[in-house]
């Protein structure tokens, strides 16, 4: 994977994590424990396991930028790790 790769990969994470954030308080009481999947800034669903999360974003988006995020209280914002 080249740097530009990386670095585009890693913008797109930190910009849904971002979007993520903002939303949470209005998703955490229905969606408590979900792994949530994001593209462009928006949840597109929600999943009982990341690895469903993960599956679905291959099948939805072939270019991979998506991440993934746990709807919890406490989030943290894991780069790279967040779609892994």
């Amino acid at each position: 994977m080249n740097i530009q790769t990386v670095e585009a990969r890693e913008r797109v994470i930190s910009e849904n994590f971002e979007a993520f954030e903002s939303i949470l308080p209005s998703i955490l009481i229905k969606h408590s424990g979900k792994i949530a999947l994001l593209h462009d800034r928006k949840i597109t669903g929600f999943y009982d396991s990341s690895k469903d999360a993960i599956l679905q974003g291959r099948a939805l988006f072939p270019k991979h930028d998506f991440s993934v995020q746990k709807v919890e209280p406490q989030t943290v914002d894991l780069g790279w790790y967040s779609h892994a």
